[in-house]
């Protein structure tokens, strides 16, 4: 085994060859330390990963992160640091509207651990991806409260929150279809559904039928809410999945 190990080991001249590539390449640095005859090798300062991540993996990536340090996992190392910079910086570049100063990828905890609702990955793509681009949505919904009932939301998606193992989004809503049972006008509404026509709202994720991105023009709300996303608060709000 000696033998055959040995005759693996690339000849001295074969290293230094290419230890002075990966130099010019500034890959390493190579120094002789004072009082030393030979070199000694190490990797440059500013070699970093090469990484590369999708706008909507970085908005993840971010709320991640965020829910990590609430929990005592602050970013101390230089490395975590940069990995963070660079999400932010891709959201940043490509998003049509600055949704990191106004606070629209938040996450939150009340220490509690919730069983997590099952959403579908794809739904949270398409809801980002209209966040950053700035588009409405056509989603339908399972409201709580409602029964079995499906409804078809014209959305403008305003924010979303990683809570407690589930994802909320807060939307503005443009129009609502009820397939039957609509709620009569002045009532109270469900909790994570519809609050109406022209009125904010906050859905979870995993009472998500479908969801599209849709072209037609919206209405704004003449003015956003302070805080885009309304916590349950009482032990029976708690998410239940389904």
């Amino acid at each position: 085994m000696q033998t055959e190990w040995a005759e693996q080991i690339p000849h001295i001249k074969t290293t230094l060859r290419d230890l002075r590539a990966l130099a010019k390449e500034e890959q390493v640095v190579g120094e002789k330390p004072k009082g030393k005859k030979s070199f000694q090798w190490r990797l440059h300062r500013n070699v970093s990963l090469d990484l590369v991540l999708t706008p909507t993996e970085s908005m993840t990536l971010l709320a991640m992160l965020q829910h990590s340090e609430r929990f005592g996992f602050k970013l101390v190392t230089k490395q975590l640091v940069t990995l963070r910079d660079y999400a932010l910086g891709v959201i940043t570049r490509n998003s049509k509207q600055d949704l990191i100063a106004q606070g629209r990828i938040t996450s939150g905890t009340r220490f509690m651990t919730l069983l997590p609702g099952i959403y579908d990955p794809a739904h949270l793509d398409i809801i980002q991806a209209a966040l950053l681009a700035d588009h409405s949505l056509t989603m339908v919904y399972k409201p709580r409260d409602a029964e079995d009932a499906e409804c078809t939301y014209l959305l403008k998606p305003l924010a979303l929150s990683f809570q407690d193992s589930n994802i909320y989004l807060s939307a503005y809503v443009e129009s609502e279809q009820w397939p039957s049972g609509e709620p009569a006008a002045g009532t109270s509404r469900g909790k994570y559904s519809s609050n109406g026509p022209g009125m904010t709202c906050v859905l979870m994720l995993h009472r998500v039928v479908s969801v599209s991105t849709s072209f037609f023009g919206h209405s704004r709300p003449k003015k956003l809410p302070v805080r885009f996303i309304r916590y349950p608060e009482r032990s029976h709000d708690r998410p239940r999945p389904g």
